[in-house]
């Protein structure tokens, strides 16, 4: 990314925005690197002061700060995210993510032409965008390769980010979203669909032409019409076919299936493109099956706060540096989930179930080893200490009690009064006492 030198630089922008230096111009806006100095983290603000030749009158606010609305509605992991909008001292400007790399321009400038399988990959990214702004009633009108940033996510180089919704156009009747003058040509002609340059209502089918004339870039290296002038870029939109991919550059063996998709988002007529950008990803998937090259994705229904509105969900691409999940993920078996749970106090077990040893348990009747007192079969603790019953519990008491050499006393006979009452079984120590006494 390109810093401009600023003189003016660095500047607060009120009192929560450090800019820092210039990234570049647009259509709409002067871009700067900034620092929010509350949050501490680096962001792009963009602002109107400072442009050459435009006029900051109501037409050219309003179509700014719809942009930064634009834009902010639309959350989507291909679309720059907005994190604020302001007005101060007379300047109209917003704060978006600070993206790291180059724009898709920057990139065909450099290399001159995307490989067929690049291409339909970074064109797949950007048909996911574009869906969730149709859905939300926005056509881009503006789509070309300098509105496309190419960054670094999970080993993907190509991960693509679409900016710029300063041109936008509600497709639904609204005041706020009307604000281009009349008879005034927007967009870029390059990229420009018939029916916006001829002032004719636009829908999504718009942006499905300006897709088709960004994608051929991309893989031819030249735009669809490699001529000069407003002019006779607008005669070739309006009146001649696009030459096919294949015999523009037919070096790069670009599949026909791919070329054939190409050309159908250019057909003159909007009746006989495709009819959203779900079903174009769908066309370039199927015509690059072979490829590996596209994430598979999925468009869900979701319901927030800024309207109900169609969202994608995107399954995250296998790369080489990013762990398979599904390798850790905590498996159930069937038989366990189905199982009714045992009730309470039952120790029916499984006939294959091994018991270790210190848990075995004497069948027969059996002699705490503590404190000598007799237990009925099948009992685990001792009626009248508590000890466990179990083998290895009861050998190692054994082990660590000396045995008594000689019957302890007798106790004397226990007295007949009616204060002195003779233990009964009912107690389990009357037990006890009773068989210690002879009389159990």
């Amino acid at each position: 990314m390109t810093l401009e030198v600023d003189d003016a630089l660095p500047r607060m922008l009120g009192d929560r925005y450090r800019l820092e230096a210039r990234l570049g111009q647009g259509g709409m806006g002067v871009v700067y690197r900034a620092l929010d100095v509350h949050m501490q983290r680096p962001v792009a603000v963009k602002l109107i002061k400072g442009m050459v030749d435009v006029e900051i009158d109501d037409a050219v606010a309003g179509r700014f700060l719809r942009e930064a609305k634009n834009t902010a509605r639309l959350r989507h992991e291909h679309i720059v995210e907005v994190y604020d909008l302001g007005h101060e001292a007379g300047e109209l400007f917003f704060v978006m993510e600070l993206l790291h790399g180059e724009s898709l321009s920057a990139r065909l400038k450099r290399e001159g032409r995307l490989p067929y399988a690049r291409a339909v990959h970074v064109g797949a990214q950007i048909c996911e965008a574009l869906h969730v702004a149709h859905l939300a009633g926005i056509v881009h009108r503006d789509l070309k390769p300098a509105n496309v940033m190419l960054v670094r996510r999970a080993g993907d180089d190509l991960y693509a980010k679409v900016l710029d919704f300063g041109v936008a156009k509600s497709m639904y009747a609204d005041g706020e979203t009307q604000l281009t003058r009349t008879g005034m040509l927007v967009g870029t002609v390059e990229y420009m669909a018939p029916e916006q340059i001829a002032a004719r209502p636009v829908d999504a089918r718009t942006d499905v032409y300006a897709f088709g004339a960004l994608l051929y870039k991309a893989l031819a290296g030249s735009a669809v019409f490699p001529v000069s002038g407003a002019p006779a870029l607008i005669h070739n939109h309006l009146n001649r076919a696009p030459e096919s991919l294949r015999a523009r550059v037919p070096d790069a063996q670009i599949p026909k299936a791919v070329d054939e998709v190409v050309l159908r988002c250019l057909a003159k007529a909007p009746a006989d493109r495709f009819a959203s950008m779900r079903d174009v990803a769908s066309a370039l998937r199927a015509a690059a099956d072979d490829l590996g090259a596209l994430p598979s994705f999925e468009f869900e229904n979701v319901d927030d706060d800024l309207g109900s509105w169609d969202k994608t969900r995107v399954a995250p691409p296998s790369f080489d540096d990013v762990t398979d999940v599904d390798e850790t993920r905590t498996r159930v078996r069937p038989e366990s989930a189905s199982r009714a749970p045992r009730p309470l106090g039952s120790f029916e077990r499984d006939k294959t179930t091994q018991i270790a040893p210190s848990m075995a348990y004497a069948r027969g009747p059996v002699a705490c080893g503590m404190c000598r007192a007799a237990n009925p079969p099948g009992a685990r603790a001792c009626v009248a200490c508590g000890v466990s019953l179990a083998a290895a519990d009861q050998h190692a008491i054994a082990s660590r009690v000396r045995p008594v050499a000689s019957r302890p006393t007798p106790l004397p006979p226990p007295s007949t009064s009616a204060t002195a009452a003779t233990p009964t079984p009912s107690s389990v120590w009357g037990r006890v006492l009773a068989r210690l006494l002879g009389r159990g």
